[in-house]
Parts: C-alpha cells; sequence; structure tokens
C-alpha cells in the first residue's frame, strides 16, 4: 500500500477529514557525489503486519510484555517490540501492533506507557542483543549519513528515543521531539547528532552495528496515539512533496471524477556542498491531466519551468545551482485535473518527479527504490466503500445492535435486522466492534474484500477491514437469538417431597412443582434423562412444542430448539402403590381362586387359616385394576368392596396409594 494511502486510511479512521486535503509527504533521496542513486538501509518499513501487545489497567500496571515477528523488511529480517504500561485507571489499555503498513503506538485516556522496537536479529522481544546483528553498516559503505524517521501521526506531543549499539559497551543516542500532527513529519538526524548513551563506554560506530532500538516514550503523556511509517539510513538530499486535493467537488476529503490535486515539491540541499545543473522532471498521471494555463500554471521560485505539456502530461524545471540549507530550498508547485471517468478498478492517482544534477541521478521526490519496489509515488486514494450488515435468526427482529470503533468518526451506531451503515472513506485500517446484546449470540462474521485482506474475529465480535483504494468492502454480521429449556417436575400424588435427580443439557435435582431451567443456548437439539427413585414409575413425558419430545422407555426428553424459543418438557411420575385380597369365610376354612386382567399372576388361590387369608400384589403404578373370584360349590359370595369404595371390577388406585379389597364367602349348610 502506498505511503499517503496508509496516512489517509488513519486519518479517516480518526475522523481527521478536515486534515485529509493538507496531506505532505516529506520522502528522501540519496546523494553520492561519486556514484549514482545510493540505496538506503532500511531499517524498518512495516510492511509485514503483527499482533497487538495489549496490557490493561489495574492487573497490568508496571507489566512488560512482548511481540516477535520475521519480517523481510526489518533489520536483522526480524522485528520485536515490547511494551510496558506505566499508569492507567481500570479497564485502560495501552496497545502496540503493526498493521496497514504502519507501527501503532495507543493509549487510552488516562493511559500512560512506553514502547521499544528492537532490531538485534533474534525472536526474543524481551531482551536486545547488541551484537545480534552481526556489525550492520547503517552508512552503507560510506554513502548514508542520517537517519530517517517518518511519523505519520500523532495527537500529542511525544519523544521518540533512537539507540544505536556497537555491542554491549558502545552506544549512541538521539531524542525526537514529536509535535501533534495529523500530517506526515518526516525527521533526517545526521549521525552526528547522536550522543554518546549515558554509562556508555564510547559512542556507536554506525558502520558495525549490533542492534538498534526506538522507543515511543507515553509516560508522561497519556492518551498518546503515534503512527511510525519507515525508518532508514538516507543521504543529505530531501525531497519533499505535497499532495492537496484543491477542488474536491463532492467534500469527502477523497479523489473524484473532476476534482484538482494541487502539488508542491521542495527540494533542499543539507549536503556540505553546492549541487549543481539540478533539474527536475515529472509525467503526471495517465488519470489526469496537467493544468498549463492560469492560474494553475506551474511555477518554482529558483530557475525557470521549460516544459508544461497537458498532452503527454510531461513538466520539467531547471533549478541550476541548489546551495546549502533550509533558507535556499526551492519550491516547484503545478495542479492536475482529474479525468472524467475514472477507469474502473482504479485505486489511487500518483505522481512521482525526478531530480537530477552534476553528481546525482533520478533521486525521486518521494522514497527511494529500495522501499516499496520499484518506486514509492505520491497518491491520493479514489473514494473507497465500507458497507456493515446487519442479520439476525429469526429473521425481521426488531432487536438493535450498537457498533463501535473507526467508523462514523468513532461515534457508536446502531442496526436492526437487514439494515446497513455505509461510509464512502480513504483507505486503511479500520476496527469495527459489535457491542453485546443480552439474549444474543454473534454466530457468523463475514466480510466480502475484493483483496481478501480484512479479517474478522467472531470470538472478540470485531472486524478488522484493510481497505483499498477504489474497493468496497461488506462485513455481515449475524447474530442468532438465544432459547431456553426448561424441565418440568409433577407428581402423583400432588406435593411429594421426593427429588428427582436429571442429567444431561438440562442437569439438577427437582420436586413437584419445580423446574431446571437452562437459558442462552443456540437452536439446536438437546436432551434431559431421569434416573428413577425406588416406588416411583415415570407415567409420561410431555413436550410444549410439535418438534420435541420425550421416550418414558428411556426417560429421555429430546429438546428441539429453535431461535429465541423456549420449550419445556414436562415429566410426570407417579409413586407406586399396593392392593390386598382379603378373603374372609363364614363357616370352615377353605381355599379359593381368584382371576384379574390387570394383576400378575392370574389365577391366583388364597387358602384360609382361622377362617381369613390375603394375597398382596406390589408394587403397582396407579391406574385401573380388576379382580374376581371363582366361588367353589357349597359356598356363597355374600360381600366384596373395596377400603376406598372401588368395586373389585374397576379399582381405581392412586399413586402411593395401598388399597384393601374383603372378598366374604358364607359356607352353606347340609340337612
Amino acid at each position: 500500500m502506498k505511503v499517503l494511502s496508509k496516512l489517509f486510511g488513519y486519518l479517516s479512521d480518526r475522523g481527521f477529514s478536515a486534515c485529509r486535503t493538507q496531506v505532505t509527504l516529506l520522502l528522501a533521496a540519496l546523494l553520492l557525489l561519486t556514484a549514482p542513486l545510493s540505496q538506503a538501509v532500511i531499517i524498518d518499513s512495516f510492511d509485514t503486519a503483527q499482533p497487538p501487545v495489549v496490557l490493561q489497567a489495574p492487573g497490568d500496571l508496571g507489566v512488560t510484555q512482548g511481540s516477535t515477528q520475521a519480517a523481510a523488511e526489518a533489520l536483522g529480517g526480524n522485528r520485536n517490540y515490547r511494551l510496558t504500561l506505566t499508569g492507567g485507571t481500570l479497564g485502560t489499555q495501552a496497545r502496540a501492533f503493526v498493521g496497514g503498513g504502519l507501527y501503532n503506538h495507543v493509549q487510552d485516556p488516562q493511559a500512560t506507557a512506553r514502547s521499544l522496537l528492537v532490531y538485534d536479529g533474534s525472536n526474543d522481544p524481551l531482551t536486545t542483543n547488541t551484537n545480534g546483528l552481526g556489525g550492520a553498516d547503517l552508512t552503507d559503505a560510506g554513502t548514508s549519513n542520517a537517519v530517517e524517521v517518518r511519523v505519520v501521526f500523532a495527537d500529542q506531543g511525544a519523544v521518540l528515543r533512537m539507540v544505536v549499539h556497537s555491542g554491549p559497551n558502545n552506544r549512541s543516542q538521539h531524542e525526537l521531539a514529536v509535535t501533534t500532527t495529523a500530517t506526515e513529519q518526516i525527521f533526517i538526524v545526521p549521525f552526528t547528532d547522536f550522543t554518546t548513551a549515558a554509562g556508555a563506554a564510547g559512542p556507536a560506530d554506525f558502520s558495525n552495528v549490533g542492534a538498534v532500538t526506538v522507543e515511543v516514550d507515553g509516560t508522561l503523556t497519556a492518551a498518546l496515539d503515534v503512527q511510525l511509517d519507515l525508518l532508514q539510513t538516507r543521504a543529505t538530499l530531501v525531497a519533499e512533496k505535497a499532495a492537496a486535493l484543491l477542488v474536491d467537488n463532492n467534500g469527502n476529503g477523497l479523489v473524484d471524477a473532476g476534482d484538482q490535486i494541487e502539488y508542491n515539491v521542495v527540494v533542499q540541499n543539507i549536503s556540505s556542498a553546492p549541487l549543481n545543473n539540478v533539474v527536475f522532471d515529472d509525467f503526471v498521471d495517465v488519470n489526469s491531466t496537467l493544468d498549463c494555463t492560469a492560474p494553475g500554471d506551474p511555477t518554482t521560485t529558483q530557475g525557470t519551468i521549460t516544459l508544461c505539456d497537458s498532452l503527454t502530461g510531461q513538466l520539467s524545471a531547471d533549478i541550476g545551482v541548489l546551495d546549502i540549507g533550509p533558507l535556499n530550498a526551492v519550491t516547484i508547485s503545478f495542479r492536475v485535473d482529474v479525468n472524467d471517468p475514472i477507469p474502473s478498478g482504479t485505486e489511487e492517482i500518483c505522481n512521482q518527479g525526478f531530480f537530477n544534477g552534476d553528481t546525482f541521478t533520478n533521486i525521486p521526490t518521494d522514497d527511494p527504490a529500495t522501499f516499496d519496489l520499484p518506486d514509492d509515488p505520491t497518491c491520493l486514494p479514489v473514494t473507497s466503500t465500507i458497507i456493515i450488515e446487519k442479520l439476525t435468526v429469526p429473521a425481521g427482529s426488531a432487536q438493535s445492535f450498537d457498533f463501535f470503533g473507526d467508523l462514523n468518526a468513532g461515534a457508536p451506531f446502531a442496526l436492526t435486522d437487514t439494515q446497513t451503515f455505509t461510509q464512502q472513506t480513504a483507505p486503511g485500517q479500520y476496527l469495527v466492534v459489535e457491542g453485546a446484546v443480552a439474549g444474543w449470540s454473534l454466530t457468523n462474521l463475514v466480510c466480502t474484500d475484493p483483496n481478501g485482506n480484512s479479517v474478522v474475529d467472531i470470538g472478540a465480535r470485531t472486524a478488522t477491514i484493510s481497505l483499498e483504494g477504489g474497493e468496497t468492502v461488506r462485513c455481515t454480521f449475524t447474530n442468532t437469538q438465544q432459547g431456553t429449556i426448561i424441565v418440568e417436575k409433577q407428581t402423583n400424588p400432588d406435593g411429594s417431597p421426593q427429588s428427582f435427580d436429571f442429567s444431561g443439557d438440562a442437569a439438577g435435582s427437582i420436586i413437584d412443582g419445580q423446574q431446571i431451567i437452562v437459558n442462552g443456548l443456540l437452536p439446536g437439539n438437546y436432551s434431559s434423562t431421569e434416573t428413577l427413585p425406588a416406588g416411583w414409575t415415570l407415567t409420561s413425558i410431555s413436550c410444549d412444542d410439535g418438534n420435541s419430545s420425550g421416550n418414558v422407555n428411556t426417560a429421555t426428553a429430546n429438546f428441539v430448539l429453535d431461535a429465541g424459543e423456549t420449550v419445556t418438557c414436562t415429566f410426570l411420575n407417579s409413586q407406586e402403590g399396593s392392593i390386598t385380597i382379603v378373603k374372609n369365610t363364614q363357616g370352615s376354612d377353605g381355599t379359593f381362586t381368584f382371576t384379574s386382567s390387570t394383576l400378575t399372576p392370574s389365577p391366583f388361590n388364597i387358602t384360609t387359616i382361622g377362617n381369613t387369608g390375603s394375597q398382596v400384589f406390589s408394587p403397582l403404578p396407579p391406574g385401573l385394576y380388576d379382580v374376581a373370584e371363582t366361588v367353589p360349590a357349597g359356598w356363597d359370595l355374600i360381600d366384596a368392596t373395596c377400603s376406598d369404595g372401588s368395586p373389585v371390577n374397576a379399582i381405581d388406585l392412586n399413586g402411593g396409594e395401598n388399597v384393601t379389597c374383603t372378598f366374604t364367602n358364607r359356607q352353606r349348610g347340609a340337612l
């Protein structure tokens, strides 16, 4: 991604729409008096993303945590950073991470912290190996004499502290005072400005370096946000280019057809001798037209404009001798009109110019060829779009869901089912977080990204959108309403104190009239099984929806739960009882036969002794039972009654009831 695109993305994230048209990119080229273009030593361009280190007060106060990442663009092939939380109130955080081509140091309000970038070739983020780079040459064989640090954004003043190590005893350091800015600041620090660090035996040898560290010190400034774009060495010709929307027809701060862009190139000689026969050449973007008529005529504060061709887009200026120092800096200004229409798929409008002279050739107005090969032109992003969509299960829910993060200028916004939030914005990385809602679960989160760079985290309820110029990314958050299953206990007889145990998805112990309630369940299949206590039988399982069911044989209720549904399954248990058949005789004793269609065994015999006898049937579940006597010859059945008033052919046994049915027979006499 281009440097300006990164910056625009961040400004859009932070809501700095008014600043986007004022962004200035300060980019360096290298000059070697005896050779053509020198190659800079890249310390880090932050192209490889790296996971965040997050610390939160109060538990992490005083804690240091680190992260390591293999990165081809980092000096030594590995990037380490560590973060220390030095202050903060409850819940406030400090974060350090690399994303969108930038290093980000972020502190919440009331939080103070420091983070340290370490380049020592190792993968241990918590220590610095001062010999780890094995003698790296930051002078690039004598062609570089300064360090360049690019700060994309700082919302408060901050201190950057850079230390160069040559082994454990020799080190040099320099502190940069970063001011509050929404435009990129470029610091070019000659090696000679570094001083011997306190406690060191001597200064570092910049041609024999073992480690480089860069610290963002936010220990004295709460709520500090800083972004770094590039760390490299360089020579001392500074070519600074500012690109701004001079005409923004729809006021969105982004490039659209018909807008006008103004470029200002400032070139400064920071070497030790004048540069001779300096000329500037530029070909504007093919989707723009160079303005060669008043009031957009190209101008230069020294020398002359030698060519302005609207048809070819070529611009040339002859500066002549470029003397030393900022007072002799030369500014070249020109404008382009964005063509209408902009071809489909165009992400940005870019511009690159080059300086040539007696002792150097093709030094770009932006970064040298070693950064973002083959070059890194100044680019303004074409309008891009983010769409956040809300879906619910069940569909049509009126539940509102709140979203937080970087969109809507940082203000929350709310969506209900099928609603969308759309924002036209600049490329960059955007964080969108959905707030939790009681009774709902985030069950799906998908971002449709043409470049496939956006990532989602359902557990954290976040979408991290990496927006490229001219593209549309749509992220859909799907929430499912949670359901409830209930196991209810009923007994026969009512009010029994007997406890019943359940296992499975609804587990616990309950008595008559009580329930086991399980909330917060997603749609799906659930079950609960009863363990029958002695003396009880499971009479029935009834569920109050058409999909769920119970199996008395397995004592299990099977719940089929839909989104937002509450399903109750009732277990009815009956206490077992008994029936006692009593045989009384008047006369002598005898043996009497009984039959039943409901009692076992049948038939059965009762023999009286002393004119009485009995047979007990137990345990018995509640129900209707019958019994009948086969009256033997010489006997008359004179009475058959049950203790609960039931007839003997329809004994109504209730739960836990003991019924006695008495048959009385009288023996006939003989003459």
